[in-house]
């Protein structure tokens, strides 16, 4: 047991080949899953920082248009977070 490597103690003899190399269609899956996840990243956290300015009094009062952009923004932040 002392002369084998690791994973011929975890994995049987005939897993250890298909493991060393992945199906290009299985790259091609993690690679469109992680392009889904940054839209959805983006969007939450532009949504969470802009979020609370739409609640600050003031801005609201004296900067009417500023408010109102970023609403836009805010709300283009949760519809690309919540669908990506």
């Amino acid at each position: 047991m002392g002369d084998c490597p690791q994973s011929q103690r975890v994995f049987p003899r005939d897993a250890r080949p298909a493991l060393s190399r992945l199906n290009r269609a299985v790259l091609w899956s993690i690679f469109l899953a992680a392009l889904q996840l940054v839209p959805h990243v983006l969007g939450g956290l532009l949504a969470i920082l802009i979020g609370p300015l739409q609640f600050w009094a003031r801005l609201r009062r004296d900067y009417v248009q500023v408010h109102r952009w970023s609403g836009r923004v805010y709300l283009a932040g949760v519809v690309v977070g919540g669908n990506g």
